[in-house]
This record gives structure tokens, C-alpha cells and sequence, in this order.
């Protein structure tokens, strides 16, 4: 007799923070954004200081973005319109040691991944045919990461590539600001590529050109966890734009983009 045993998820409770901001809350597995200059009710905080106590107080991990995790201890505080660019809504109290992505919260998992080079022929040639779709005739992308993970669960990995037209320490030179100036050579692009039964299928989860005024902005890869302990991959991404900067938490079911949580801050 062969006894089959199923292995119960538990929903698990946590604060992410990305750059000394917190941007999502999960609480038993449902998530919700953090206060910050995106909130509708900002510059009030909606989440209580005795939940932001009682998620934090166990300490967390640094989560690199190749799955390791570092213990983490501190704390976290809120400050309003009077706070600085930076130190507006949740934000770390000390930010020693906290470079990149803090999670109060249990250990997460990391899932299992495999960073594709990023000239890669297969992944190159993807990001060269969406741009040409956009009207770049000889697009020349820069690739910063191409992860391959099975983001929903269902065992078939999917891609995630992130591209821009210039190296990304040099992509802020294209973003739009006071001038008004078309970069018409530029963009930003985040792509999903997953198989739909024999077929593979792109989705643009970012896309950004300067064609009119420059970028609206950059996304960047932050990482990939299981961090709320339900099944599928919580994926992290920073934005970066003109005297703009945002952390976002999303997940991906059935060919669609969620976004669980998002915070971020600005001049």
C-alpha cells in the first residue's frame, strides 16, 4: 500500500523593505502595500504602529538576490511630509548592513533558479524582436538579467528578462526630467516569456521609451522569493525614474502580472 502524504503551506506573516523603505506587508499570506507617498490616505500611515511592531520584532534576513539570506535584526519607524526625500513613511531606524532587501519575517525560501548568460542567443533574439515590434530597427539591447524559475508552480520555468538601451549605471542619463528633450534610441524593458501549451507567449510586464520626452523610467531585478508561504514565487523589482524611486512585490498565475504591494519615494 503506497500512502500518499500532502505537505500543508502554511501562509506566512512578514515586512519587506527595499532600500531602507518598506514597501509590502504580508499578514497570513495577504499582502498589502506599505504607507508611503503612493498611498491614497498618505500623508496619514493606514497600517498600525502595533502591527509593524509585532511583524518586526523577531528580526529578519537580508536577502541577496542569488538566494542567500543573512539574519537581520532592527526596527523600523514612520515619518509623514516632514520626513526627508528618503525617510518618508516605514523606513529602517538604522540602515547598517541593510543594502538591498531586509524581510521581517520566518526564513523564506528561495526558490530554485538559474541565471541564463545574458547573451544568451534565444533571450538576445527575444528582446530584439519586442523592440523591433516597437519600432527600433537595429536594436542593440543591453541585458542586465535573465532568471529562469517556475514562478507559479505549475513545473514549467518561465523567464524574466530585464534590457535597457544603455548599460543600467548609465540609464538614468535617458530618464525624462525638466527638459524636454526626445531620446528616441532609448528604453527600458522587462519581459515574461512562459509556455502555453506548445507555444511560448511574451508578456511585457515593463516597457518605457524616450521617443517623446525621454524614459518615464527603469525596472530593475530585486529577486525572487517565497516569502508569504503560499505556493508560486513572490517577484521583486526596483523602479527607478526622474528624482523617483519605487520597490514593488508581484506574483504570476495563469499568464497574468499581480501587483501584491508597492511603495517608493521622491523629491
Amino acid at each position: 500500500m503506497i500512502v500518499h502524504m500532502a505537505v500543508a503551506l502554511v501562509a506566512q506573516s512578514g515586512i519587506v523593505v527595499f532600500g531602507g523603505l518598506a514597501v509590502g506587508l504580508s499578514d497570513q499570506g495577504q499582502w498589502r502595500s506599505m504607507d508611503s507617498l503612493l498611498s491614497k490616505s498618505w500623508p496619514k500611515p493606514s497600517v498600525a504602529s502595533a502591527t509593524v511592531a509585532r511583524l518586526t520584532n523577531a528580526g529578519g534576513f537580508v536577502l541577496g538576490q542569488r538566494g542567500d539570506a543573512k539574519p537581520f535584526k532592527g526596527s523600523l519607524k514612520f515619518q509623514g511630509e516632514d520626513g526627508a526625500p528618503g525617510d518618508r513613511g516605514w523606513t529602517l531606524a538604522d540602515r547598517t548592513g541593510a543594502e538591498g532587501v531586509v524581510w521581517f519575517g520566518p526564513k523564506p525560501v528561495a526558490p530554485k533558479v538559474t541565471f541564463a548568460k545574458t547573451d544568451s542567443p534565444t533571450y538576445v533574439v527575444a528582446v530584439k524582436t519586442f523592440l523591433q515590434g516597437k519600432g527600433f530597427k537595429n536594436p542593440k539591447p543591453h541585458i542586465q538579467t535573465i532568471a529562469l524559475v517556475d514562478l507559479d508552480a505549475n513545473g514549467t520555468q518561465e523567464a524574466l528578462i530585464f534590457a535597457s538601451s544603455l548599460p543600467e549605471d548609465q540609464i538614468h542619463n535617458a530618464f525624462a526630467g525638466n527638459m524636454s528633450n526626445p531620446r528616441p534610441n532609448d528604453y527600458s524593458v522587462w519581459l515574461i516569456r512562459h509556455v502555453v501549451g506548445k507555444n511560448v507567449k511574451t508578456i511585457t510586464a515593463y516597457f518605457s521609451d524616450g521617443k517623446k520626452n525621454g524614459l518615464e523610467g527603469h525596472t530593475r531585478f530585486a529577486g525572487l522569493w517565497d516569502l508569504d508561504g503560499k505556493p508560486g514565487v513572490e517577484i521583486l523589482t526596483e523602479w527607478n525614474g526622474y528624482e523617483g524611486w519605487s520597490g514593488s512585490v508581484r506574483s504570476f498565475s495563469k499568464g497574468r502580472l499581480t501587483l501584491l504591494a508597492e511603495a517608493g519615494d521622491g523629491v
